[in-house]
């Protein structure tokens, strides 16, 4: 009998509590997922580069494209690649982006791995490098 009451008792307010939560999980920013699947749907820059899917694809395609003009050796990336890139909401206005990786090391014609700095400029309509700059 006791615990039937506690139960009518303190149910109700449990089934309220939890469907609170529920609907405060569901009730995230529609922006932010968006951002995720279409990189015109991003505020700016950094939640490009932060969030979107496509970055994936665009840091895999810059890195071949650096190490297709590799002279003397496989460049030496590190775990993050292309990690830095410009502030603003540039990006987001033109689907233009550039990346920078200042941790690359490629491989000078006496045998020395160097330290680099390999700047890619991505076209996210049309998933394609449009440019890298060694230097």
């Amino acid at each position: 009998m006791f615990l039937k009451s506690l139960v009518n008792k303190y149910g109700k307010v449990s089934i309220i509590f939890f469907g609170l939560v529920i609907l405060a999980g569901c009730s995230g920013d529609d922006d932010e997922t968006e951002c995720v699947s279409d990189w015109s749907k991003c505020a700016d820059n950094k939640d490009l580069i932060s969030n979107y899917d496509g970055m994936i694809d665009a840091t895999t395609d810059c890195q071949i494209a650096a190490e297709k003009l590799a002279k003397y050796g496989d460049p030496e990336w590190d775990w993050s690649r292309f990690g830095k890139y410009y502030d603003g909401k540039d990006y987001v206005n033109t689907g233009k982006i550039i990346i920078v990786d200042n941790r690359v090391k490629f491989q000078n014609g006496f045998g020395a791995m160097k330290k680099s700095t390999v700047e890619c400029s991505y076209d996210l309509k049309s998933e394609k490098v449009l440019n890298i700059d060694i230097k």
